[in-house]
């Protein structure tokens, strides 16, 4: 990998939308434009919807923060998106998720020493992954624990870092330093 393909913009060289999107999207709880941000801005209708989504699948919701790093650390190596993973490793292991069920994550194995809670959230998420389908086995424990709101919200986030994966890997972005082990191709 060589790096990102779309080369970063600067406050200076956007268009006044793309400025227009950066002025409203750092106001948010993050209060910088990450590189996801980089490349969507190189359609400011898209960057802007985007950009809150990421922002409430992230930042709001039912859903708590440990289960939400470890949500979007599954989507990242469904994808094999170095930058996402590379992000969020660190991240979920802050919020209380062990390196050991991360590093089983990175190898492509199911985790032996899920949580219950982190389970559920766990299988949700590779069903959906899978084949877009959730049979009411996998459905339920999350449907009771969450409720409709949570349940819409665990779906959102999947399909939110989907597509940041997506794009990561579209621009080449490298994956950040750090501890998080490389990953490798499953197949």
């Amino acid at each position: 990998m060589s790096g990102p393909r779309f080369a970063p913009l600067t406050y200076a060289t956007m268009s006044a939308e793309q400025q227009a999107v950066v002025d409203q999207v750092s106001k948010g709880p993050e209060k910088k434009i990450e590189n996801s941000m980089n490349l969507w801005l190189r359609s400011p209708g898209l960057a802007l919807p985007l950009g809150k989504l990421s922002e409430f699948v992230r930042f709001g919701g039912v859903i708590p923060n440990s289960l939400k790093e470890l949500v979007i650390c599954v989507v990242a190596r469904h994808w094999t998106a170095q930058y996402p993973w590379s992000a969020h490793y660190g991240m979920a292991a802050e919020e209380g998720i062990s390196t050991a069920v991360l590093d089983q994550i990175a190898v492509g194995k199911v985790p032996d020493s899920l949580s219950k809670d982190e389970r559920r959230v766990y299988d949700f998420a590779r069903a959906l992954l899978a084949g877009g389908e959730v049979d009411e086995a996998v459905f339920k424990p999350v449907h009771d624990q969450f409720g409709d709101a949570g349940t819409v919200e665990l779906v959102g986030l999947v399909g939110n870092y989907t597509l940041v994966c997506m794009n990561k890997n579209v621009d080449m972005v490298p994956p950040k330093p750090g501890k998080a082990p490389r990953l490798l191709p499953l197949n």
